[in-house]
């Protein structure tokens, strides 16, 4: 098995992941509903607490209807 040791590491902007949600209307609850997880695996997505993997935020933005161009919005600098 090989172990990367230059790992590059992707900052998401939480927050904006957060307000995005609420400015389309969604709780968390129906965001879960839309991405097939539980409540509180979304809400430690949104918090932190634990990892927002590619797969899932990839359908995240389509559910917000964003395109490829428009995700940089949700990283930090």
């Amino acid at each position: 098995m090989l172990k990367r040791k230059n790992r590059a590491e992707i900052k998401l902007n939480l927050r904006r992941i957060r307000s995005e949600r609420e400015v389309a209307g969604l709780t968390a609850q129906q965001m879960a509903d839309k991405l097939g997880v539980s409540k509180g695996h979304y809400y430690q997505v949104e918090n932190g607490t634990r990892n927002f993997p590619m797969g899932l935020f990839i359908k995240y933005v389509n559910i917000l209807g964003y395109n490829p161009a428009q995700t940089m919005i949700f990283f930090e600098d």
